[in-house]
């Protein structure tokens, strides 16, 4: 369930980073 949440965190963080014009590396 932890795993899921962290997965789902990152996803969030991603398209957060994405559509202000930044790109993470790795994730």
């Amino acid at each position: 369930m932890q795993k899921e949440n962290l997965e789902r965190q990152i996803e969030r963080l991603r398209s957060f980073a994405i559509s202000n014009g930044f790109v993470i590396e790795g994730i």
